[in-house]
């Protein structure tokens, strides 16, 4: 939950105006932007604004961490299971999940449902948690992780150029001033986007975006599954390119990889994939 979120639900549970809740220390322009993400506020005004209304700091601040540890918490786990293909976990959290009219929990639906979506031909997503991905995507200022992981599960919904233009939104800023989550989560979506331009057999723009994530993923232990699966598209652009079947060999050695070492599921759907892609 954002600052601006956390606010408007004060502002509702009292009944008060945008108006009414400014309380002119913004304006109450400024002020719905706030509570839309698209204005950051500054520690004085907020404080002032929680003064005037006898919102305690302490209650509203220690609200506002709990809400960012468990969407943190639990977009960890759900792009975890979401890598391990586990489909049952990530129904079980979505299952577990209180009340929808709750912004954490809004959120953590719609990772979860997004994920089942891109997993599951047979999931349906909820119309609201599309609305609200494609909301949090283009209002959210910044690009952090609960942004990014949206985003990742939701490349299929947008063209071509729509895509060209977030991912280099994305880059705009350093690779270095990311987190160690966020950038796992960039070089994901750079992977999905690759598999996209695959399918739509765009090898040029394919070939262009896996020379960006050689340029942003990290030769770090932990990002070997990232390394590998990056190992496996160019292997497959190399055989449409060439039709060398020493490059579909290296693709099956790869899906063997995944499968002797426990993705079973991801296993199996890479080498859908890959039959699907073979001219």
């Amino acid at each position: 939950m954002t600052i601006g979120e956390l606010l408007k639900k004060y502002r509702l549970n009292m009944g008060l105006t945008l108006s009414e809740m400014s309380a002119d220390i913004v304006s109450t322009s400024y002020y719905s932007k706030v509570e839309k993400n698209q204005h950051r506020i500054s520690a004085e005004d907020l404080f002032d604004i929680l003064s005037v209304h006898s919102i305690s700091l302490g209650s509203f601040l220690n609200q506002l961490t709990q809400g960012r540890n468990r969407v943190k918490k639990y977009t960890q786990k759900i792009i975890t299971f979401y890598y391990e293909g586990n489909i049952e976990a990530i129904k079980r959290i979505l299952k577990n999940c209180g009340s929808k009219d709750n912004e954490d929990e809004q959120n953590i639906i719609a990772l979860a449902e997004s994920c089942l979506y891109d997993l599951d031909e047979t999931f349906i997503i909820s119309n609201k948690s599309k609305e609200m991905i494609k909301e949090k995507i283009f209002s959210l200022p910044n690009w952090n992780l609960f942004k990014l992981s949206l985003y990742t599960n939701f490349i299929s919904l947008y063209d071509i150029d729509t895509n060209q233009l977030i991912v280099s939104s994305i880059l705009s800023k350093e690779i270095s001033k990311y987190s160690k989550e966020e950038h796992s989560a960039i070089v994901a979506i750079l992977l999905n986007f690759v598999d996209e331009l695959i399918d739509k057999d765009e090898l040029v723009l394919t070939s262009y975006y896996l020379q960006k994530i050689h340029e942003v993923l990290k030769p770090l232990p932990e990002l070997l599954f990232y390394h590998v699966l990056m190992n496996y598209y160019e292997n497959i652009v190399q055989y449409l390119i060439t039709e060398d079947s020493s490059y579909m060999k290296k693709c099956e050695e790869i899906i063997d990889v995944f499968e002797t070492n426990g993705y079973k599921k991801y296993a199996a759907s890479l080498k859908e994939y890959l039959q699907k892609n073979i001219k």
